[in-house]
């Protein structure tokens, strides 16, 4: 049993070398995935610090939507993740239906989600208006959708059919890694600085992830009729 545990754990990471190899090697993968790692480091991380948010910026702070009088940090944080929810949701429909239609470069829409990922989550740190922050939320709820998608189909396209898989698992290690650790620095940096300040940070510093891949983008467009003319 011993064994065949370490034999699992040995081809668990010889696959994630592989794939790390793999898309290291390719630059339209390499860029996805390690955009989505940094994105949830810097930008993920302080969205998880949305219950601090609510008890120290919205305290004593009511919003009535008329079919719900938001009152306690609990009904606020519960308003904070639906909000968020429906614009994942609104963002997947949109993706599906005329997403699929319009999009010509997958690249180019990832690049476009970020930069909007990082610019709603400044405005979650901005604004001072409950009702706002909440409309905030779910355009970055909308943003996250919009990334994610292509995101998928870049790895599927890009990557052989043998190493999607291999090349799925890294992008999710990676992601999933990259959040923890963003938290173990904006955590900390939270009881030094306002927490509006941290989610203020982490927007700005994902954007120039959004400006990066949306110039790869750029520049694959320009290879591409470059190799069309010759």
């Amino acid at each position: 049993a011993d064994r065949s545990l370490i034999a699992s754990v040995r081809r668990v990471f010889a696959d994630l070398k592989d794939g790390f190899s793999y898309t290291w090697r390719r630059a339209n993968l390499r860029n996805v995935v390690l955009g989505d790692a940094l994105v949830c480091f810097v930008a993920v991380a302080p969205m998880n610090l949305t219950l601090l948010l609510m008890t120290r910026e919205y305290e004593g702070i009511d919003l009535n939507l008329g079919f719900i009088n938001l009152t306690t940090a609990s009904d606020k944080l519960a308003a904070n993740e639906l909000g968020w929810s429906i614009g994942m949701l609104l963002g997947g429909a949109l993706m599906s239906t005329i997403g699929a239609k319009l999009i010509r470069n997958n690249m180019r829409v990832v690049a476009f989600g970020i930069a909007l990922v990082g610019v709603s989550v400044v405005g979650l740190g901005v604004v001072h208006n409950l009702l706002a922050y909440l409309l905030i939320d779910v355009v970055n709820g909308l943003a996250s959708a919009i990334c994610m998608g292509p995101m998928r189909t870049i790895i599927q396209t890009e990557a052989d059919e043998k190493m999607v898989g291999r090349v799925f698992g890294l992008d999710t290690t990676l992601s999933t890694l990259g959040m923890p650790l963003g938290m173990l620095i904006f955590a900390p940096l939270a009881d030094v600085i306002p927490i509006s300040l941290v989610f203020i940070i982490g927007g700005v510093l994902t954007l120039p992830i959004g400006i990066y891949l949306f110039g790869q983008a750029r520049r694959n467009v320009s290879a591409q009729v470059t190799r069309t003319a010759a």
